[in-house]
Formats: structure tokens, sequence, C-alpha cells
């Protein structure tokens, strides 16, 4: 809030927002600052479409951008060799000409004048300062100067506090992980039971339930998918799609259509495989999410003929639009997704290292299984030869059969 405030008061323009973009590309405007009588965006969604992939990415490398008029007629460039076949790249350039489908998004806004400043965390895209104004404006150079200032230092300190949470959460990680290091430790045959393990996976992650394979066998507890189900999920689950061995699904319906029946106790799954083999897994299951989602306008844009072709057209209406969400969960963050990798880590750990002491326990009785059979193989020889000398020297001494049955019967009883 006060980042928006500041920025509407160096910059002077009618309207700022704070837009933050969600995972999926959509953004929200999670704070605005305007001028009285100015229509509020607060709260409101805009589809990823909106801003495609190809204009954030222009936003990491140009976090400048100003429209000083949107009514202004762009100016070709021509480059000064005329057979040059490529147009000139003036991505870096404050004075680029946008999209004419924007221009035309910003003139069914009402809006005369945007400045666009660049929220950026880790090398990410984390949001936007949006800038709206209802006549044409353009910043003198020192303040545009001071807003891009101003926009980098709140990225350091938006970063900063998101570093401090993540640290407060690893250390959490740390003490559960060892704490479960230590049970597994003592008594690992338990490692396959999610009851075993549920308790140190919730001091890190909201579930709604948990499932686990391990050793093709399954435990479950709480809301979760019918086992047959959990194994038909765990067959289908691509395992290259598991980014270092975890992935996160917020509508299970929409990746594996047999899920839909059960999204209400299981409508999202983080997958976390617990072993070099992908066969074995923990999912953590969440419950339906009903949720109303305010869009401004509808964001389903549609597509029209032109001289051009087909192409999308801008929404001509910003009214509020409510969607009604059903079939997903609430999101796992990329916190939440981090923690899972690094729980993950420790149950490998574990899991090597019991894996490793049985091997060895194993070879050590292989190694004594072997010298106990060439042990009892040499005493049964021993005898085997013994018998054989006793029956040879015993043959020629008896008259009878009956006498060299008795002779060799009390020899063998006295030997």
């Amino acid at each position: 809030d006060t980042g928006a405030h500041l920025v509407r008061q160096v910059t002077g323009f009618d309207r700022v927002m704070v837009y933050r973009f969600h995972d999926d590309g959509h953004g929200e405007v999670v704070s605005e600052s305007a001028a009285p009588g100015i229509d509020s965006f607060l709260g409101l969604h805009y589809p990823a479409s909106d801003i495609p992939k190809q204009a954030r990415h222009l936003y990491i490398r140009n976090p400048f951008r100003v429209i000083a008029d949107v009514q202004a007629e762009p100016v070709p460039l021509s480059p000064i060799d005329a057979e040059r076949d490529d147009p000139l790249d003036l991505s870096l350039s404050v004075s680029r000409a946008v999209s004419p489908i924007h221009i035309e998004s910003l003139g069914n806004m009402g809006i005369d004048a945007s400045l666009s400043i660049s929220i950026i965390v880790e090398g990410r895209l984390w949001g936007l300062f949006a800038c709206h104004h209802h006549a044409p404006l353009l910043p003198s150079f020192k303040e545009r100067t001071m807003a891009e200032l101003f926009s980098q230092m709140f990225s350091l300190k938006l970063e900063s506090r998101l570093r401090s949470e993540l640290a407060a959460h690893e250390q959490r990680t740390r003490e559960a992980g060892d704490h479960l290091m230590q049970m597994i430790a003592i008594d690992y045959d338990r490692i396959g039971e999610a009851e075993f393990l549920a308790p140190a996976f919730e001091q890190m992650i909201d579930f709604d339930g948990i499932a686990v394979l391990f050793d093709g066998e399954i435990s479950i507890l709480g809301c979760t998918p019918p086992p047959d189900d959990i194994r038909q999920i765990a067959r289908q689950m691509d395992y290259d799609e598991l980014e270092q061995g975890v992935m996160a699904v917020n509508c299970l319906g929409d990746r594996y259509s047999f899920a839909r029946a059960y999204a209400a106790k299981a409508a999202g799954m983080l997958a976390i495989s617990i072993s070099r083999n992908p066969r074995d897994y923990v999912l953590l299951f969440r419950r339906e999410l009903a949720q109303s989602i305010d869009w401004a306008g509808n964001p389903n844009k549609p597509v029209e003929s032109g001289p051009l072709g087909d192409r999308l057209t801008p929404r001509g209406s910003f009214d509020l639009f409510r969607e009604e969400v059903r079939g997903c969960a609430r999101a796992f963050t990329d916190t939440e997704q981090y923690l899972a990798r690094a729980l993950r880590t420790m149950l490998l750990e574990v899991v090597l290292r019991v894996t490793n002491a049985s091997r060895e326990q194993s070879r050590i009785h292989t190694e004594r299984q072997d010298l106990l059979i060439g042990e009892l193989n040499h005493r049964v020889r021993n005898i085997l030869a013994l018998i054989r000398g006793i029956i040879r020297q015993s043959r020629g001494l008896a008259a009878s059969p009956e006498d060299y049955m008795a002779m060799l019967q009390g020899r063998i009883e006295a030997m």
C-alpha cells in the first residue's frame, strides 16, 4: 500500500496499482492508490492473455515503460541500411511503441496515459507498478528516474522480506526433518505408514489427506481418493514433470478425468517422490475450494476476423465479471513446494542410509552363511569318508551278512 501511494506521489498519475502475477500468468491488483473520484480496480483479476509471455519477458529486460499519450500516432523507424531486412531491436527503448491491442484496451478503459514499472524478485517478474492517467501525461526525466529507483529499492525490500520468511520456514523444516529422521532411524519399518509421516509434513504444509506408496504398498490418512485411483494416479504420473522430485496440481480433475468424481475431498495434490525409483511417493491432497474470482470484464477474449486475419480483440467492457470456480483446491505455494523438496531430500538421505545399512547387513549375513555352509560341507565329507573306511575294513571279517551288520553297527556306535 505504501509503495503504491509513494509511486503516485512521485509520478502524479491518477491511479497506481500493485499488480501481482500468479503462477499461471494471470494478474491480480493486490494494492491501489487512486485520486478521489477514480474507479477502483482493487481485487480484480486479469487473464494471462492481457500481458502475454513475451510481454512479461520484455518487462524483465526493460523494467520501465511509459505511454505518454495513448492517442499519439506511432512514428516508424527505418534502419540506415536500406538493404537490411530484419527490423530494429527496440526492446530497451523507453519510447518504443506498444501493441495496438494494448492501446485499444487502454482506450476502452478510458485511459490516456500509462506507466509500468517492473517489480523483479530474484530475476523473476513478481509484478508491476501499473499507473493510469485520464489525460496525456509524461513524467519528467527526474520523476521517471525517481520512480525507477524506488521500484528497484522496493524490489530489494520485497526480496529481503520473502527470503526472511523462507529462512524461517527452512528452520522449521530442518527441525521437523531432524525429528523425522530420528523417528525413521528408530523405526524404519513404519516409513510407509501415512499416520507415521503425517505429523512431520503437517508442520510445514497444510493438507487434508495423505497417501504413501512405498515398496508396492499403500497407506492413506484423511481425505484422499480411493486406493485404486491413487495407484492409477501414480502410474500415470510423468516422472519427468516432477521438478526436483516435486509436482503440484491445483485442479486434479483437469489432469486426470477420473479424479473429478471426488473433487470435493481431493481436488489438489502435491506429489513428492521419496526414492530413486519413481514408484514410491508421498501424495498430499487438498479439498475443493469453491471460490469466486472477480475479473475486470469477461476474461474470455473474442476472436474476430479482419484484414489482418483472425486476432484476439481487447475486451470492450471492464465491468466486474464474477466467475465461480469449482473442482480446484487452494494452490500449493512456491514456499510449500520448496519445503516439500527439502523434506524429500531428508527422506532420500534416510532411505539411502538405511538401504546401505541393510545391504551391509545382507553382505555380512551372506558371508557368514557361506562360511557355515563350507564348514558343514567339510564335516559331512569327513563323516562320509570315515563311514566309508569302516565299511571297507569290516567287509572281510564277517562270516555272514548278519555278522557283518552287527559288527558294522557296533563300530559306528563306538565311534
